[in-house]
């Protein structure tokens, strides 16, 4: 008796499942599949397509940059030193880029459009890897392997967020899919995070970031 009752509950269990299963797929997959907005999301970028990238993020990618704004105009070094090497050059291209007047104006969306507009979300380190080997961990989120082609060893973990029938990339998480090599970078030459981020920030620039960048705007 107890038997034919786990089964029930597990054909019960597995049948769940499996309706949330299609849900997910029938709500996110028919209209655009995570390697769909990959794709897109890159092409946007590259072609400075304000819309089209807007569009392709989630509501999480916008409160970080939101946070990153209160950084740029408030954090010391010493705060900045306490991020990833990704951050702190987010924070030093809101400073470098932006007036301190211009940022008090701004939220995470007028902000990612402006730095569309202006070439400042670079994907040019994620050139050559592919989307691959989609899974779905829960009702809206989906979780893809960035691998670069020829080289199975790096293998780069993007999610993706459905909101509004859509899937939506997180740009946060995808631009930390670099951040352990960046960390690898810090620790072969012996600096800290502040100065490789002022480092790469130069090479950005084209020429020697002040140091100045590492210390809030007057107000």
């Amino acid at each position: 008796m107890e038997s034919v009752e786990y089964r029930a509950r597990w054909s019960v269990f597995c049948l769940v499942w499996l309706i949330c299963l299609m849900a997910t797929l029938t709500a996110f997959g028919a209209t655009s599949s995570p390697e769909d907005v990959f794709t897109q999301f890159q092409c946007a970028v590259s072609e400075k397509d304000v819309s089209t990238a807007s569009g392709l993020i989630s509501q999480g990618s916008l409160a970080h940059y939101d946070h990153c704004l209160s950084l740029s105009l408030s954090a010391a070094e010493s705060e900045l030193e306490q991020l990833s090497v990704g951050e702190i050059l987010t924070v030093l291209q809101m400073r470098s880029h932006f007036a301190s007047s211009e940022l008090r104006l701004m939220d995470g969306g007028s902000f990612f459009a402006s730095a569309v507009a202006g070439g400042l979300i670079d994907l040019s380190s994620l050139q050559g890897f592919t989307l691959r080997n989609v899974r779905y961990p829960a009702l809206n989120d989906a979780v893809g392997i960035l691998v670069r082609d020829g080289d199975n060893e790096k293998k780069l973990h993007v999610l993706f967020q459905g909101e509004q029938s859509e899937w939506k990339i997180n740009i946060h998480n995808l631009l930390s899919v670099m951040d352990p090599i960046l960390e690898r970078m810090r620790i072969q030459k012996k600096v800290t995070r502040t100065e490789l981020a002022l480092e790469l920030m130069g090479t950005r620039l084209g020429h020697i970031a002040p140091p100045s960048l590492l210390k809030p705007p007057m107000p």
